[in-house]
């Protein structure tokens, strides 16, 4: 199964306006109820690679929400847990 190679689980945030909201934590027990591997989209065949920093491709569905910026950079998932961040 290729998803034993995870080395630690996902933690998502978004910061709006200099504020920080966890949009999601992929630890812990519950977690892993609400959120099941999903195997790969794409092209038959195609396979997960791990690689390094890349671009974000955004769709747009026509929500009423439209964010101009988007920045990525490295968060301490410990410290910004205890934070409550």
């Amino acid at each position: 199964m290729m998803f034993q190679s995870i080395s630690s689980p996902a933690i998502i945030a978004a910061f709006i306006t200099s504020l920080t909201f966890p949009c999601a934590s992929l630890a812990g027990p519950e977690a892993t109820e609400r959120w099941a591997p999903q195997p790969p989209r794409g092209m038959p065949g195609e396979s997960c690679r791990a690689h390094g920093a890349a671009a974000i491709k955004q769709q747009d569905h026509g929500d009423a929400v439209n964010f101009r910026n988007k920045w990525i950079r490295p968060l301490d998932a410990t410290a910004a847990l205890a934070r409550g961040d």
